[in-house]
């Protein structure tokens, strides 16, 4: 089988703080079994747009990616700050995570959505899960998120 010339390049969009574990896991298990099959593959995580700099760059490698995979957790994640005039919707109380999720919507790339089962959180030990004040709001947050996606196949924006 020869290998592809061109890059397969892979976005993952999520809060990077909730998927350490699982980005981990994709990075040492998963991703090195691919690089055996495609010598030329590039991933990207979301970085957390704490400057206008870094969300163009994340919508920058949206825009380039072949594969975009969402990783949703509990969290609905901080609003953004910023917009662009790439996206063809409001981006106002949206997080980042949603503008991601909704660009990769818009320019109809290939995307893979991986939901985390809340339950998880319940079987952490208690110094690493979320703030249980919080996490009622936060899970209602990112269901309502999985669940807009799902059920339309694409968000109405």
């Amino acid at each position: 089988m020869s290998k592809p010339d061109k890059p397969i390049r892979i976005f993952i969009s999520c809060i990077p703080q909730e998927m350490e574990k699982e980005l981990d896991l994709l990075e040492k298990e998963v991703f090195r079994q691919l690089l055996d099959k495609f010598s030329k593959l590039e991933f990207y995580c979301s970085e957390s747009a704490k400057l206008e700099e870094d969300f163009t760059l994340n919508l920058a490698r949206i825009d380039e990616c072949d594969l975009f995979i969402a990783l949703l957790g509990e969290r609905y994640g901080e609003t953004a700050q910023f917009s662009d005039r790439r996206l063809q919707f409001k981006t106002s109380d949206h997080s980042q995570l949603e503008i991601e999720v909704r660009y990769a919507l818009q320019l109809s790339k290939p995307i893979q959505i991986y939901t985390r089962d809340p339950s998880f959180i319940e079987a952490l030990p208690a110094s690493e899960r979320a703030n249980d004040i919080e996490r009622p709001k936060m899970v209602r947050s990112s269901e309502n998120l999985a669940s807009r996606i799902i059920r339309c196949g694409r968000m109405a924006c």
